[in-house]
């Protein structure tokens, strides 16, 4: 599986997907206890598809149609550079769409201060992506001859960052040295204490720096987790597009 970085959105673009996400606001989820701003917009697997499949199916028929309506022109951009990359890669139903990770205020709000403060430590666990073998997962790949199971791909396409920066934290990966590129921000996340409470883990090995309106794709089994900011201001965000791949039949199919 390779790994690396694609240009997508323009800055102008970047301004457009997060008006497109404050205006869907109604549909986001929160998915930590406040005072922590941090929701998820979509039908999201590691959400209600790991526990509850059909309803992660059921939320996928609502949310898919919205988000298309309003993010397929960022969907087309994105098939259409990982296909150069990867090989075709198509959306797939009825799993979610690709959908958005957002980390701060909603729309026309500020941050307060004790989520300020909680955004520079970690706020979720180390994992690796292995959505593609949940129960609603694997009812659709039964619809597929050949399903890679051990070729998976996550990727995260940056459309708002804090003014620090924002990256991810990656793990037994050597080849992960070359993004690090934020050196302030990755001796910063390095040097965190208290990783030993998530499953008594090293802090990262490599930081990867990630870029606005750049997407960064890898393999999903690769251990990795959202990396906090060295500082937080008032009217900071996180905003990304996320997504997965499981190849079958030769195409990647695309889902959230």
């Amino acid at each position: 599986m390779k790994h690396g970085f694609l240009k997508i959105l323009t800055e102008e673009e970047c301004k457009k997907a997060i008006k497109g996400v404050d205006d869907l606001y109604q549909y986001w989820v929160r998915i930590e206890p406040e005072p922590v701003d941090f929701y998820t917009l979509g039908a999201v697997s590691h959400q209600e598809g790991m526990w509850e499949p059909d309803k992660y199916i059921e939320k996928a028929s609502k949310m898919n149609p919205i988000l298309k309506e309003k993010f397929g022109w960022i969907y087309d951009k994105v098939l259409e550079k990982l296909s150069e990359k990867l090989g075709p890669c198509e959306l797939i139903d009825p799993l979610g769409y690709p959908g958005f990770h957002i980390l701060g205020h909603p729309p026309n709000q500020a941050n307060n201060q004790v989520g300020m403060l909680l955004a520079t430590r970690p706020l979720t666990r180390i994992h690796s992506d292995q959505q593609y073998d949940y129960p609603a997962h694997r009812k659709v790949w039964k619809d597929f001859k050949n399903v890679k199971y051990s070729n998976t791909m996550s990727w995260t396409l940056s459309i708002e960052m804090p003014k620090c920066g924002s990256c991810l934290g990656t793990w037994d990966n050597e080849e992960m040295k070359q993004y690090e590129q934020d050196q302030k921000l990755a001796d910063y996340v390095k040097s965190i204490p208290d990783y030993e409470d998530f499953k008594d883990h090293r802090p990262p090995d490599y930081v990867v720096s990630y870029r606005t309106g750049e997407l960064f794709f890898f393999h999903g089994l690769m251990k990795h987790q959202i990396a906090p900011a060295y500082e937080t201001h008032e009217y900071d965000r996180r905003i990304t597009m996320q997504g997965h791949g499981t190849q079958c039949d030769g195409i990647w199919r695309i889902y959230f």
